[in-house]
């Protein structure tokens, strides 16, 4: 390779300068330029490598900084609906209890029920008989229509529902706490405990008066009970009165609703005063023999809305209860 003459003008005054680069020399500045060439694309390579994973760590830092805040409000959800599940959790535990202790007091109830249970009825024996006696009509004096009239149990319920409720309390609830509320009072004050835990002498209807021999309407039922026996209330209510009649002898009303009256006569004491209250249970008198009677027992009556009702309607619902809950 022959040397390198370089020439350079000066462009103002036109002067020549002559640069001699030898073959050493030249040989030199080529390696020198490959070198930096190198050395500059290399630098120019890494430059790019660096922006290029900068811009890569910049993104990841982005994106986690999402997903940071992104757990962040996750995690708060999830928060929330704990304490939320926490506090169903706590709604349904005392719910549980509620009506768990509505169930003790139905249980309660139906005990003292069950210690009040009528025996059933048996042949009529020499037990005393009497209570209020009212004519049947001349064409019924056989017959049955002399008697209350029959409806199936079922609708006979409903009425109980109706009869029991107080006319200024609301209708029972939709809600399960406030309809199991509306029934145990309900099964409170209705008359479905037995008076007197023995069997009846003489039933609720038409019978043969054992004063006149005439078929009559017996507007109550007679239990069979020695003289000075405990007689029990057969639904929680208010004594409503304590008096004598000539038919009735001593005897007892005991309200349980505005409409529900219960009625026990031919009493020879009376254990409790007008206006006390009384709960299923309570003994309230002894058994007599006061009145129109044939001796001691005790007369008993269901009056709703002013008319005398089957007792043993009411008993049936106890004995439909006790199959329930037992």
């Amino acid at each position: 390779m022959k040397d390198l003459d370089i020439l350079l003008v000066d462009k103002n005054s036109g002067r020549v300068r002559s640069l001699h680069c030898s073959r050493r020399r030249k040989f030199f500045l080529l390696g020198l330029t490959l070198v930096t060439g190198v050395l500059f694309f290399g630098a120019l390579a890494g430059y790019s490598k660096a922006r290029l994973s900068l811009s890569f760590y910049d993104s990841t830092l982005a994106r986690l900084a999402k997903e940071k805040d992104a757990f962040k409000l996750l995690s708060a959800a999830q928060a929330n609906r704990i304490q939320s599940l926490e506090e169903e959790k706590q709604k349904v535990l005392s719910y549980n209890k509620e009506i768990e202790g509505r169930i003790g007091q139905i249980n309660s109830i139906m005990s003292v029920i069950k210690a009040h249970e009528l025996v059933p009825s048996g042949p009529a024996d020499n037990s005393g008989v009497g209570g209020a006696e009212r004519d049947c009509p001349e064409e019924h004096e056989t017959a049955h229509e002399c008697d209350e009239p029959r409806a199936s149990l079922g609708s006979f319920e409903k009425l109980l529902v109706g009869w029991a409720q107080d006319d200024s309390s609301a209708a029972v609830n939709s809600g399960l706490i406030e309809t199991i509320d509306g029934l145990i009072q309900i099964l409170r004050v209705l008359p479905i405990a037995s008076p007197g835990a023995t069997e009846v002498s003489s039933d609720f209807g038409h019978r043969r008066s054992p004063f006149s021999g005439r078929i009559k309407m017996h507007e109550g039922i007679d239990f069979s009970l020695p003289y000075g026996a405990p007689v029990y209330a057969s639904g929680d209510g208010v004594v409503k009165q304590v008096s004598r009649n000539g038919t009735y002898g001593l005897m007892i009303d005991i309200e349980h609703s505005p409409r529900v009256v219960t009625r026990y006569a031919h009493l020879s004491k009376a254990r409790v005063k007008q206006g006390q209250q009384v709960q299923r249970g309570t003994r309230i008198a002894d058994v007599g023999a006061s009145g129109k009677v044939t001796g001691p027992h005790l007369h008993y009556e269901v009056i709703v809305d002013g008319r005398a009702r089957n007792p043993q309607r009411f008993l049936e619902i106890a004995q439909k209860l006790q199959n329930l809950f037992s």
